[in-house]
């Protein structure tokens, strides 16, 4: 499934497949995909700054992750897993929180959020 969905949106946006994978996660079921992350701890923490240039989210879901389907930092009710996978390693980013977005604008079931910055609780890689 994981599979079929980054070729839609791959597909769409006429672009090749990634090497990495950003998948976004609520309670270990997939709600979203990231085009291209940065992240940096906050110094004297263990916390993560997360900057996404673009996210995909699944508009079916967003009520199990915002009040009332509204995406916006202060709708927010449960923290998202964020899993970046390339060939060699894995990272996760734990309980991530929206701070602030972009721009939206919806396509086919889905959400497109542009310029999403989170903060998280901490980064392991696997």
């Amino acid at each position: 499934m994981f599979k079929n969905i980054i070729n839609k949106i791959c597909n769409f946006f006429k672009k090749e497949k990634p090497n990495t994978y950003i998948k976004i996660f609520l309670d270990k079921e997939i709600v979203g995909f990231a085009q291209c992350i940065n992240y940096n701890k906050i110094a004297g923490t263990e916390n993560v700054n997360v900057y996404l240039n673009r996210a995909y989210f699944d508009r079916l879901r967003l009520s199990e992750i915002f009040s009332r389907s509204f995406f916006y930092a202060h709708a927010q009710k449960h923290p998202l897993l964020i899993e970046v996978k390339n060939d060699k390693n894995t990272l996760r980013i734990n309980n991530a929180w929206l701070i602030s977005s972009g721009s939206q604008s919806k396509s086919d079931g889905w959400l497109i959020v542009n310029d999403l910055l989170l903060e998280a609780e901490c980064m392991n890689e696997l």
